[in-house]
């Protein structure tokens, strides 16, 4: 079986009924590794996700 593209999506709860999406696609070639391909979008979203973390909290200060 051969894989062609890789989401990863993480959400995460923002409290009081509320929950922020972020979500990377890649498209897979040939060539390319799925494994390091899925940790490279892991990375991504999870990098993404916590600086929103970080200026929401200097924001509310």
């Amino acid at each position: 079986m051969r894989i062609e593209t890789i989401t990863y999506k993480r959400i995460k709860n923002l409290g009081n009924f509320n929950s922020e999406h972020l979500e990377a696609t890649a498209i897979v070639s040939e060539d390319d590794n799925p494994d390091v391909a899925a940790d490279i979008l892991k990375e991504f979203v999870l990098k993404k996700t916590l600086s929103r973390t970080i200026r929401s909290k200097r924001r509310t200060r």
